[in-house]
């Protein structure tokens, strides 16, 4: 049954997922969860880069990093790739989607 309903995969997309959003997670640690992020969305028809992903990540962890009270959670972190738009690439506004399960 586990075969038919779960792709092997899952977890570590999801893993990866819920670190990129993770405030709490250092930014070195994200490394391997960009990598699977991205081709993540690749799979699933989402032009994304690494970079691109990585500028988003310089943007949240700086936040982080100068004490605002603005990201606390992953939920916070999904919200602000949500709000700047014109700012983060898009790729990391489909990632914020996919994690809260919103329509593209």
């Amino acid at each position: 049954m586990h075969d038919i309903f779960a792709d092997n995969d899952d977890a570590e997309v999801l893993t990866a997922l819920g670190n990129f959003f993770n405030p709490t997670v250092p930014r070195s640690d994200k490394v391997s969860d960009v990598d699977v992020v991205s081709e993540y969305l690749c799979s699933v028809g989402s032009e994304s880069t690494a970079d691109g992903l990585d500028l988003f990540l310089t943007y949240m962890h700086s936040l982080v990093d100068s004490g605002s009270k603005v990201v606390r959670s992953s939920r916070d972190a999904a919200n602000i790739a949500f709000k700047k738009k014109g700012f983060v690439p898009s790729s990391s506004s489909r990632v914020s989607r996919e994690i809260v399960g919103s329509p593209c």
